[in-house]
């Protein structure tokens, strides 16, 4: 499977998946209020998860064709993403 195969297919998915949670949980809530909240955070959740998830994948298949420039790339990407969630992990948790 191309690359870009493998990045379409993980966006699709995430966009579904997520987009299925969501649209559960609000209908859940609209039935009966406070319902739905589990299902809306998790949708939530595969939103947020959807970039790590993807340069993940691509950094695999970095590693597995070889291709350090692409290897540099991703690792500096996934450091920026894991720096960013860490620090909104570290002022959340001063609330």
């Amino acid at each position: 499977m191309s690359l870009h195969r493998l990045v379409y297919r993980i966006l699709s998915t995430a966009m579904v998946v997520s987009a299925a949670l969501l649209a559960a949980g609000m209908a859940l809530d609209a039935l009966e209020p406070g319902a739905g909240g589990r299902l809306v955070g998790a949708g939530i959740l595969a939103l947020v998860a959807t970039p790590y998830t993807t340069i993940v994948a691509v950094l695999a298949v970095a590693l597995k064709r070889g291709d350090r420039a692409l290897l540099a790339l991703s690792a500096a990407i996934l450091s920026v993403l894991l720096a960013a969630l860490a620090v909104g992990l570290l002022l959340n948790l001063g609330r």
